[in-house]
């Protein structure tokens, strides 16, 4: 074994499922294909990024692994490389949430021909749940990571229709998560709401209009928490 995956990694690595071919879509040193590759998780891997430093690392990686045959390595924005139906698996994760939304927005015949999505976006991971609805995929699975004092959500999607529309805290924090009661995401939420709260309570004293404003956005991300806190006592 030539490569040892971070934590968070090694999640996103434990939601694939199909046994063909990944995507990687922001590979950097290309870690995550070659330990599938070298673990026969996968057949292949086709390595993207969209810029030449990480490609360069990530040759570097697939090189000593003696993975040339089984590694395609890409100079590519988001999905554009890639042909429709090219990938069984695509893996897009490593960055935030509006980028992962705008990288599937471009390219949305790439993204609805693959079989499954995994998806780990870094902050507004509720763009990414409602644009996921919007290529008619489902949420089937999800993991909430902590590494290195930062929390990662990470969701694996397949193709078909929600049964059900979700619920505003469902988009937020994953209704995955909240109906199996994930214990990672609990102690986060615990954590943002002590913040929320402290951060609230400080702007009592101010009463500037961008302070207002703050408040009341505030507000309504403690009310998302409550509610998803509510979700652990029932």
């Amino acid at each position: 074994m030539t490569v040892q995956l971070s934590g968070r990694l090694q999640a996103i690595a434990d939601l694939v499922t199909c046994r063909a071919v990944l995507a990687d879509v922001g590979t950097d040193h290309a870690h995550l294909p070659v330990w599938l590759c070298e673990t026969g998780k996968i057949k292949s891997a086709i390595a993207m990024d969209v810029r030449k430093g990480p490609l360069l690392r990530a040759e570097t990686s697939v090189r000593l692994a003696g993975l040339e045959d089984r590694i395609q390595l890409r100079l590519s924005d988001g999905l554009e490389q890639l042909r429709a139906g090219e990938a069984d698996s695509i893996v897009i994760a490593g960055m935030g949430g509006i980028l992962i939304r705008t990288i599937l927005q471009k390219c949305p015949d790439r993204a609805a021909s693959a079989k499954e999505l995994i998806l780990g976006p870094q902050s507004d991971p509720d763009q990414v749940r409602r644009q996921a609805q919007n290529l008619h995929f489902r949420i089937d699975r999800e993991d909430f990571i902590r590494e290195d004092g930062k929390y990662y959500p990470l969701i694996h999607l397949i193709p078909g229709e929600e049964e059900a529309a979700y619920a505003e805290e469902e988009l937020f924090f994953g209704p995955c998560l909240l109906r199996d009661r994930n214990p990672v995401l609990k102690e986060y939420l615990l954590r943002r709401m002590r913040t929320t709260g402290q951060i609230l309570e400080g702007l009592k004293k101010h009463s500037t209009e961008s302070s207002r404003r703050r408040a009341e956005e505030l507000g309504k991300e403690k009310r998302l928490l409550e509610a998803a806190l509510n979700r652990y006592e029932m």
